[in-house]
């Protein structure tokens, strides 16, 4: 089977240099002269974040200004009902995730990354197609060691550009989707610029081109039918740049008739709610009530996860909270140096399942979507906990999604070629254990 994300690096392996002439050369980052490739700046400080952007350092991760409950039709916790059969009527359910894996061999780093979206259509005719889906791949090396090539041969014929800067790494994943030759792109190593070890510097990458190749696949929703789009993780993925988060969710203003939900399962380093309590203390009265709860009890608490136990039943949902980690305010702030837009509020709430063993998922939804249609997202929440019923640890679509993204078997096939060709021109590197 042709894999074009593993016959992109086919090339590149046949470039390896001899173990004799690898050898006689000192060791060496990627050339200051070569014309292409990523030169990483700031790109990283975001991943000492959490899942959801929260700083977890600050005593107060999210922006107090605009943390507050959204609906008007009160403060306690609401049951979430299924969604009737006139709800599904001709809808489409969709999920987006992805999925990234690496080759690692000491002085080079092979990336591999894809984005999947899966769509259910639910209708009483039976109209087809019940069922499809869509992939994209990108492929990335990282250099730690430029010698390991023979820099003659390695002719890299694809040129990305970046506008404005080298944040918009946007411009390089559309460039190389587009591009025919499917050539890795390349990643410049560059110690003083980046204090991560290349290792881990290449896990960076894998999650960034990831979750930002996630978005793009926002493009690849059908808009022709109602539809509910089911995102794996938070909105503002913590990875992508606020300005490639801004400029690939802007593909949301053309949406009519449809909802994009960001899901996570995750939630164990969540502090939403804790500050949420902290801010108000009508809530805390009136979701622990005669507790007496205070301000410094709230404060010491690490996790939402401890206390939604406390507040959600099977089955219920907490209101919709406005707010948005303070590392990413920038993205709704009309005045911060991008240009921000405040139709991208996030706005949140946690469901409980009906069934055990209970688990617990958080629904981010643009503000955008609610400005316009309040009752439309009611129905998508109503959605998205239905497919997180049947699907008991995630929705089930996205579970699907999960599936579709794997890279496990082309991981797989590259680690033995990548252990054939180094094999065959006699180069070792260690092994971490």
């Amino acid at each position: 089977m042709d894999k074009p994300i593993i016959s992109s690096f086919t090339d590149i392996l046949k470039c390896l240099n001899s173990n004799e002439n690898y050898k006689k050369s000192p060791p060496t980052g990627p050339p200051d002269n070569w014309p292409n490739g990523i030169v990483t700046s700031d790109q990283f400080e975001d991943l000492n974040t959490n899942t959801f952007g929260e700083d977890p350092i600050k005593n107060s991760p999210y922006e107090v200004e605009t943390l507050d409950l959204v609906e008007n039709d009160g403060i306690l916790p609401k049951f979430v009902e299924y969604p009737s059969s006139d709800m599904l009527e001709d809808i489409n359910i969709s999920a987006i995730d992805g999925s990234n894996e690496r080759i690692e061999r000491g002085a080079f780093f092979l990336i591999l990354v894809r984005s999947a979206l899966v769509n259910f259509r639910y209708n009483k005719a039976g109209h087809r197609p019940y069922f499809y889906q869509s992939t994209k791949d990108v492929s990335a090396i990282t250099l730690a060691d430029s010698n390991i090539f023979d820099r003659d041969k390695l002719n890299i014929t694809t040129s990305y550009r970046v506008e404005e800067d080298d944040d918009e790494i946007r411009n390089y994943i559309q460039g190389h989707l587009r591009s025919l030759e499917k050539e890795p792109i390349f990643i410049k190593y560059n110690r003083q610029k980046n204090l991560k070890s290349p290792a881990s510097h290449a896990l960076g990458w894998g999650v960034k081109l990831m979750q930002t190749l996630e978005l793009i696949a926002l493009k690849d929703v059908d808009t022709k039918y109602r539809s509910i789009c089911i995102k794996d993780g938070p909105i503002f993925s913590p990875s992508v740049s606020k300005r490639d988060t801004k400029s690939l969710l802007s593909i949301l203003k053309s949406w009519d008739n449809q909802v994009l939900i960001g899901c996570s399962k995750r939630i164990q380093d969540s502090r939403l709610l804790t500050q949420l309590l902290f801010q108000k203390g009508n809530l805390r009265n009136a979701w622990f009530k005669g507790q007496a709860i205070k301000e410094s009890s709230i404060k010491s608490i690490s996790s939402d996860k401890i206390i939604l136990s406390r507040i959600l039943k099977p089955g219920e949902r907490t209101p919709l909270i406005k707010g948005i980690p303070d590392t990413r305010k920038s993205i709704v702030d009309p005045n911060s140096d991008i240009g921000g837009d405040r139709d991208y509020m996030p706005l949140n709430c946690y469901y409980l399942s009906r069934t055990k063993p209970h688990t617990y998922i958080r629904m981010e939804i643009p503000a955008l979507f609610y400005n316009k249609n309040p009752r439309f997202v009611e129905e998508a929440i109503s959605i998205a906990a239905w497919q997180h019923e049947l699907g008991r640890i995630a929705p089930l679509v996205q579970l699907l999604a999960d599936k579709r993204c794997s890279l496990s078997s082309e991981k797989e096939i590259m680690e033995r070629l990548t252990n054939a060709a180094l094999l065959d021109k006699e180069l070792e590197f260690l092994q971490d254990y």
